[in-house]
């Protein structure tokens, strides 16, 4: 079985698919991406410079205005 190609590349612009319910879903930019395991890792830098990392299941593409 042959693994899945990344499914975000780095510059590509993406929120969370499931956001704290508190707060509105929040754009960022992906800054690098590794593999763990068997998935891919996404480095994501937010507007206010936080970064955050996410797997793959838990982002969105966000479509280029």
């Amino acid at each position: 079985m042959s693994k899945q190609p990344p499914q975000f590349a780095i510059g590509d612009t993406v929120c969370e698919r499931f956001p704290d319910g508190s707060r509105d879903p929040e754009t960022g930019t992906v800054i690098n991406r590794y593999e763990f395991g068997s998935q891919y890792r996404y480095v994501v830098r937010f507007k206010d410079n936080r970064e955050e990392v996410f797997f793959e299941r838990d982002l969105l593409t966000v479509p280029l205005a």
